[in-house]
């Protein structure tokens, strides 16, 4: 079934998703190589080819660092309560798109393992940063970020910032999801907001509902 799944990506247009070297070579998506197996393996795609498909366009957030007022602060769900209708419009969102110079560029996702995604064997339960366009072409895995990490890139866009994308927090529930945030540093580092615990003690909406 795999290689079946894998090739209907490209009766859609998706090209392949690599890792490192590989041009295959990221196993959390279809168009890479995670199985050949009869009966899965129970993968979807990644960023960039789950934003060209448009499956989850209620749950896309575009978001330009050099163009935005705030930083992104947000949950990011797993594709499986994405199935399960327990994530809500707004509050919640499957894949970041992070604007930067040139043709490519970034996909933020929660590579939750559950429900559609319940065989994933690489970088379970991170944070993934791919880069690609939304065309389907060939994509490449950048990063995996585990809770509490971060990813740093340095002159970010061809500019003299660093984006910093923050894993602050993973939270079980219904749905489960990972508390991201994603800012350029302006010399004094970027660290994640305080927990929120009431509606009283922070200012971001819809993040203590």
């Amino acid at each position: 079934m795999g290689v079946q799944v894998h090739e209907f990506g490209h009766n859609v247009g998706l090209l392949h998703s690599g890792y490192g070297t590989g041009s295959y070579n990221d196993h959390s998506c279809m168009q890479g190589n995670p199985s050949y197996g009869n009966n899965g393996p129970e993968v979807c795609w990644n960023g960039p080819n789950s934003y060209t498909l448009g499956w989850y366009k209620d749950y896309h957030k575009d978001f330009d660092p050099f163009n935005s007022n705030d930083p992104f602060h947000g949950r990011l769900v797993g594709v499986g309560d994405w199935a399960d209708d327990e994530a809500v419009v707004g509050t919640h969102y499957v894949v970041v798109k992070i604007s930067q110079s040139g043709s490519n560029d970034l996909f933020v996702m929660y590579n939750r393992v559950e429900g559609p995604t319940k065989g994933v064997i690489f970088f379970k339960n991170e944070v993934m940063v791919v880069e690609g366009g939304t065309d389907g072409r060939q994509t490449w895995l950048q990063s995996h970020i585990p809770a509490g990490g971060e990813y740093a890139i340095a002159n970010f866009s061809g500019q003299s910032r660093t984006l910093v994308i923050k894993n602050c927090r993973q939270e079980a529930g219904a749905p489960d999801y990972s508390e991201v945030y994603i800012a350029l540093d302006d010399g004094t580092g970027v660290e994640c907001p305080a927990e929120c615990t009431d509606d009283d003690s922070c200012d971001d909406n819809d993040m203590c509902t």
